[in-house]
């Protein structure tokens, strides 16, 4: 015992103690993607007093890289104009391009930056307030993310098993990934929410009505309609996205469609039954 006390550096432990600490509370402003886990690049554009840091997938746009590397929108719009008809037919016409230049360069932004796109369109229930708050990840919700987008960019299958702590928002962040996936990168691309329960699973799709419900209109609008005339189904008239909601005990509603995107919540406490078992119906979604 004695020899096992004299081989604990406690001042080593201090200051592990203290370096996690350091990194646990390191500043994190989504806006700007300081902090995020998100390979990037810091963009400075002097004449919008902006200076952020851009993942590395979106600097690969050949008209996004003219603007970093002039650091200016004005300087670069007459050379998009001519050379860059995707964005530049948008400007030639403009009453204000380098405004309109700004936008777009705004909504490629969603394209390439989830935290970015949570913090400016979606809106959350704040858990203690109970108020609507902007989408700002957790540490943990952004340690999931940079797994969730290291399979994403590297055009494998996204999966993951999360063994969670209740209420850190686990949950939150799939949900919220998936409506990402299916209002920026995908048309026709079907979700399927399935829990231990009906109730479950409908609180858990709760979060993409509201966040639908409260999309500001200047990023486009989510229109949920039922699926034909289904009372758990429904449909995203602008993508064409299904979202079916419902629990392992009765999953026939998942039957008709193909769903490229399963959320499946508590696998832990779905029970076998006499006519299922529960890893069954996991796996056949």
């Amino acid at each position: 015992m004695s020899e096992a006390k004299s081989n604990i550096d406690l001042k080593s432990l201090i200051q592990e103690n203290k370096k996690r600490l350091q990194e646990f509370n390191r500043p994190y402003n989504p806006y700007t993607g300081e902090g995020s886990p998100i390979e990037r690049t810091l963009v400075v554009i002097p004449e919008f007093n902006m200076a952020v840091y851009l993942p590395l997938t979106m600097l690969k746009v050949p008209w996004v890289k003219i603007i970093c590397e002039r650091q200016s929108f004005s300087d670069s719009v007459q050379y998009l104009i001519q050379n860059h008809p995707e964005v530049g037919g948008k400007l030639e016409n403009s009453d204000n391009p380098v405004s309109d230049l700004f936008i777009a360069f705004t909504y490629e932004r969603f394209n390439h930056d989830f935290e970015f796109y949570a913090v400016t369109t979606l809106s959350i229930q704040d858990k203690q307030s109970l108020d609507d708050v902007p989408f700002i990840l957790r540490k943990a919700q952004r340690k999931l993310l940079a797994r969730l987008e290291r399979m994403r960019l590297a055009g494998i299958p996204i999966r993951a098993i999360l063994l969670k702590a209740r209420q850190w928002g686990g949950s939150t962040l799939v949900q919220m990934y998936m409506l990402w996936i299916q209002q920026i990168h995908k048309k026709n691309w079907h979700l399927a929410v399935c829990a231990q329960g009906d109730d479950a699973a409908k609180n858990i799709n709760a979060m993409y009505s509201r966040a639908a419900q409260m999309y500001p209109k200047d990023a486009g609008t989510i229109t949920l309609k039922a699926y034909e005339r289904s009372p758990k189904n429904r449909i995203c008239v602008e993508t064409g996205g299904i979202i079916g909601i419902g629990s392992y005990i009765n999953p026939d509603q998942f039957r008709s469609y193909n769903y490229p995107m399963v959320h499946l919540s508590e696998v832990g406490l779905w029970e076998d039954t006499m006519k299922r078992k529960a890893a069954n119906v996991a796996q056949s979604l």
